[in-house]
């Protein structure tokens, strides 16, 4: 007689040596499925604990030795050059900043008791501004200043027709 709560087998219709059950073939055992699991985890655990007990223990870190403060170092020529080049074109572009607010008042319907001064001044400004950026793309040549020295003798130009015919 077979109970009706036994998972691990199945009654047959033809009797044999087994008493009427018929065993189930491994793979559709239900608590071999468990079996393997609850195995595979604790392999699992045991192996991975084992792999950290057995690991070298991580060395000491020992502090970083305190630095005195690194002495200044006098610029190398190449960090010199960066520097001039770069105050030559703040120089530059404060130059021709200045330079275009006064080509704004030099104009003659807006400022017809001082434009010629200020048209003249814009031009001094813009010269100066030129200059600077000419100096800078001797160092070296970047396209932005390039096109701040085209924009200052552009500018001059317009100051200088300003100037001829007011």
């Amino acid at each position: 007689m077979t109970d009706s709560h036994d998972t691990d087998a199945i009654v047959s219709p033809a009797a044999g040596p087994t008493g009427g059950r018929a065993a189930r073939p491994w793979t559709q055992r239900p608590s071999l499925y468990v079996l393997t699991a609850v195995a595979g985890i604790l392999s699992g655990t045991v192996c991975g604990w084992a792999v950290v007990r057995h690991r070298p223990p991580h060395p000491a870190k020992a502090p970083a030795p305190k630095r005195a403060p690194a002495a200044r170092k006098d610029p190398g020529p190449e960090e010199a050059r960066e520097a001039e080049y770069r105050r030559l074109v703040e120089f530059g572009t404060r130059c021709c900043d200045e330079a275009a607010d006064r080509l704004r008042k030099s104009d003659p319907e807006t400022n017809p008791a001082g434009w010629s001064a200020e048209n003249d001044a814009a031009l001094d400004l813009l010269g100066r501004g030129r200059d600077f950026y000419n100096q800078a793309l001797e160092i070296r040549e970047d396209h932005a200043v390039m096109q701040r020295l085209q924009d200052a003798q552009f500018k001059m130009s317009l100051a200088r027709k300003r100037k001829s015919s007011p």
